[in-house]
């Protein structure tokens, strides 16, 4: 869009006669934030409608927010059992990161890993030697069985970054966990957790009335410290009735 601002300008200071640009779509923002997630009774439903041979690549896609293609390259050199730890060395931003592995997605692997028949990935494709290669037709036949509509699998991916922000998870994490190279991109799951704002300045009630509180006993204990050093109490005896701080300091009544 803004190089087609930039040939209409042209063309009205009559530098160039057409706009190569034209007749190029623009970029749809909207479809750009399309956020579909699962609830966390359609996860189970999907997930025992999946079969076995695409069940547990559903299952770490939506506990990690792995990609697609980052899960089908997965390899087991690339999993630390001990600290519970999968690298993605080859992402889509070019760039390096770790999942941490929750029980599922650690248990499920682990078992995997013994039944394993000497292949590289994880998940194997038909001839066992190279990576699976695609999923869409069980995973379209799964979706259907569990009757949930407009779906695709990189919501799998949505649905496990709403679901973190939904229980209270900081965007910062989340960012981090999805590998997202802009906080922008993670922004946009914000909304979901609208009580996450409130709960922030929630923390400040107590701590500006205690300290309200402090700074008001040392306001009056500072005054009636000086009223005691000049010889001035809050209140007097005079003749037999109180008499107070005011009256006291008019007529300078000692205690």
């Amino acid at each position: 869009s803004t190089l087609r601002r930039i040939f209409n300008v042209a063309i009205q200071e009559g530098k160039l006669e057409n706009n190569p640009f034209k007749r190029v779509r623009t970029f749809n923002e909207k479809s750009r934030r399309r956020i579909r997630y699962l609830t966390g009774e359609e996860v189970s439903v999907l997930i025992a409608n999946c079969p076995e041979s695409i069940k547990p690549i559903v299952i770490v896609a939506v506990n990690t927010g792995m990609r697609r293609g980052e899960i089908f390259k997965l390899k087991w050199m690339d999993i630390d059992f001990k600290n519970n730890i999968v690298f993605i060395k080859d992402s889509k931003t070019g760039t390096q990161r770790s999942i941490p592995m929750n029980k599922t997605v650690s248990d499920l692997l682990f078992e995997r890993r013994v039944e394993s028949k000497g292949s590289p990935y994880v998940f194997p494709g038909k001839n066992g030697a190279g990576p699976y290669i695609t999923i869409q037709n069980s995973f379209k036949k799964a979706l259907d069985k569990a009757e949930i509509k407009d779906f695709k699998f990189h919501d799998l991916r949505h649905t496990f970054a709403s679901h973190l922000v939904m229980k209270g998870v900081g965007l910062l994490a989340v960012k981090e966990l999805l590998g997202h190279s802009d906080l922008r991109m993670t922004v946009r799951y914000s909304h979901l957790s609208p009580d996450i704002t409130q709960k922030a300045v929630d923390v400040l009630d107590n701590s500006f009335k205690e300290d309200s509180d402090r700074v008001h006993y040392r306001v009056h204990q500072k005054k009636d410290d000086r009223l005691k050093d000049s010889g001035i109490q809050k209140y007097h005896i005079v003749k037999g009735k109180k008499c107070s701080a005011r009256l006291a300091q008019l007529v300078r009544v000692t205690p």
